[in-house]
């Protein structure tokens, strides 16, 4: 037809837009005309208008549904859109069609091994998601542990401290291995003088093992001594 003439004519030339419209028109006056829309599919697609080519590529499917090249050309569009799998089951398709279409057989196999590299990076990110999730901390945070204790060692009041009225509460930040031993422990609050026998009993204390998933854990919590002077 003139439309579909001109159309040809002005893809030639490269004016995609004079071309669409004029391919437009011609289906228009005869929509069962399958080569207007392989011929506005391509100007899409040179036009990196994939969408539309898509559609106009699936028209041309309807119109002619054994035609492997259509849905090879399908498939490229597909692709240019990131739809992997589409694209995928189109370059497939366009193989069983025509067994000697090697370009649809390779690019199958092509993205069927980037489909495949894609489905194992995703499940290794789970794996180790969930190795994470489950994973320990460095070390475990108790709060207050005094009730956690096997054997609380009660600090002895410095006599000098106790005249002076040195009294009140001594928090002292503690952390135990994974048989509840204390390894270190540091005075964090309270009277000066009172801090360093507050250490000393607390490093003599022993606790109850910290557990993560049933399994003992290196942890830290805060003993508190609380000193009054009668």
């Amino acid at each position: 037809t003139f439309y579909q003439n001109r159309g040809n004519a002005n893809f030639v030339k490269g004016e995609l837009d004079l071309a669409i419209a004029d391919y437009n028109k011609s289906i228009e006056l005869n929509p069962k005309d399958l080569s207007n829309y392989l011929s506005r599919a391509m100007a899409h697609f040179n036009k990196q208008s994939y969408e539309p080519a898509v559609a106009d590529y699936g028209k041309a499917i309807e119109l002619s549904p054994k035609d492997a090249k259509i849905y090879f050309k399908r498939a490229e569009s597909y692709e240019k859109l990131g739809e992997t799998e589409k694209a995928l089951e189109d370059y497939k398709k366009a193989g069983e069609l025509d067994a000697n279409n090697v370009s649809a057989k390779n690019s199958a196999q092509r993205l069927q091994l980037e489909i495949d590299k894609k489905i194992a990076a995703q499940k290794e990110a789970e794996e180790k998601a969930l190795a994470a999730k489950n994973a320990p901390p460095p070390i475990l945070n108790l709060g207050q542990i005094n009730s956690q204790a096997i054997d609380l060692v009660k600090p002895i009041y410095p006599p000098l401290a106790h005249k002076m009225g040195a009294q009140g509460k001594v928090v002292v930040q503690v952390t135990i291995d994974e048989k509840g031993k204390v390894i270190s422990a540091k005075a964090t609050e309270g009277n000066s003088a009172l801090r360093e026998v507050s250490e000393a009993a607390a490093r003599r204390s022993t606790f109850k093992p910290a557990l993560w998933n049933d399994k003992p854990i290196k942890a830290t919590g805060s003993v508190i001594y609380n000193f009054k002077a009668n």
